[in-house]
C-alpha cells in the first residue's frame, strides 16, 4: 500500500475516525501534549487544561454535528454566525471562571477577551473547514461511484438485450433454409449459437478481448445477411486486433440501427459499411 492511500484511508474512511479525532486533539494541544510526554517544561495545574480541553471538545462538536448541518448548510448564515457567537463566549466565560484570573496581576479583561476569542474562532473555523473538506470529497466519491453504477447498469443492460425481432427473423430464415436443405444451414445454426453463447455467458466481465468482439459482429452480419438478398455489407478491420479489450457490445447498438435503417421499403438494393481502425489505445468505430 503506498502512503498516499494510506493517507486518504485515514483521513476518510469511518473506521478511523477515532484516530483522526486523537490526532486533531493533539495538535490543537501539542504544547500541553508534549508536556505531558516530558518533552518540554511541566504545566502547573494540568487539571485546569483538561477541564479547557472538554469545554473546546463541546465548542468544536456542537458547531460541527449541529449548527453546520441545521443552519450553515441550510442556508440560515446569520443564525448560525450568532449561535457561534453565542457558544463562543460561553466557552471564554468558563474558561475565565475556571483560571480564576486576577485582572490586576495578569492582563485586563479586554486582553484577556481579545485574545480568546481569537484563539476560539480559529479552533472552530479551522474544525469547519476540515468539515467541509470531507463531506466534499465524500459527495465527489459518492457522485463518482453513482456514475460507475449507472455505466455498469447501462452495459448490463447491453448484455442482456436481444432484439426480439433480429432473433425471430433468424430462426424463420434458418427454417426456410431447413426446407430448402441448403449447405449453409449448420454454419448459419453455429453462428446463432456463437451469437448467443458470447451474449449470454461471455459477456459477463467488464473488459472483452477485441478479437472475440469483432467474431461477434461477424457472426451478427452473417445472419442479417440471411434475411436480406439485396444488402451489401462492408466490415473491415485495420490495426492491430490481439492482446486489446474493449467493453462488450459496444459497437451493437449502432451497429444495430445501421441495418434497421438501411432497409428501404422499395425493396431496392441497400448497403451497410463498418469501419474500424485500432491505433496504439485508441479505436475509431464508424
Amino acid at each position: 500500500m503506498n502512503n498516499t492511500h494510506w493517507i486518504y484511508k485515514f483521513l476518510f474512511e469511518k473506521k478511523y475516525q477515532i484516530l483522526r479525532h486523537i490526532a486533531f486533539w493533539i495538535f490543537i494541544y501539542l504544547d500541553e501534549f508534549l508536556s505531558l510526554l516530558g518533552v518540554t517544561s511541566p504545566i502547573d495545574g494540568i487539571h485546569y487544561v483538561v477541564f479547557e480541553l472538554i469545554g473546546d471538545m463541546l465548542l468544536v462538536y456542537f458547531n460541527i454535528y449541529y449548527l453546520l448541518p441545521k443552519f450553515l448548510l441550510k442556508r440560515r448564515i446569520g443564525l448560525y454566525a450568532l449561535l457561534t457567537f453565542i457558544s463562543i463566549m460561553f466557552v471564554l466565560v468558563f474558561n475565565y471562571y475556571l483560571y480564576g484570573l486576577n485582572l490586576e496581576e495578569d492582563f485586563t479583561f479586554h486582553e484577556y477577551f481579545i485574545g480568546s476569542l481569537a484563539t476560539n474562532v480559529s479552533l472552530v473555523g479551522l474544525a469547519v473547514v476540515i468539515r467541509f473538506f470531507k463531506m466534499s470529497y465524500r459527495n465527489q466519491t459518492q457522485i463518482q461511484a453513482l456514475k460507475e453504477s449507472q455505466l455498469k447498469t447501462e452495459l448490463a443492460y447491453l448484455k442482456s438485450q436481444i432484439n426480439p425481432h433480429f432473433l425471430f427473423n433468424t430462426l424463420n430464415n434458418l427454417y426456410i433454409m431447413s426446407m430448402k436443405k441448403m449447405d449453409d444451414l449448420p454454419k448459419s445454426i453455429m453462428q446463432l449459437s456463437d451469437l448467443l453463447r458470447y451474449q449470454l455467458y461471455e459477456c459477463d466481465t467488464e473488459r472483452v478481448s477485441l478479437a472475440s468482439e469483432l467474431e461477434y459482429i461477424r457472426n451478427y452480419i452473417s445472419l442479417e445477411k440471411l434475411r436480406r438478398n439485396n444488402l451489401d455489407v462492408h466490415f473491415e478491420i485495420e490495426g492491430p486486433v490481439n492482446s486489446k479489450e474493449i467493453a462488450p457490445l459496444i459497437f451493437i447498438p449502432f451497429i444495430e440501427n445501421a441495418f434497421k435503417y438501411s432497409n428501404k421499403s422499395d425493396g431496392s438494393k441497400s448497403f451497410v459499411e463498418i469501419k474500424i481502425n485500432i491505433v496504439q489505445d485508441k479505436i475509431h468505430f464508424s
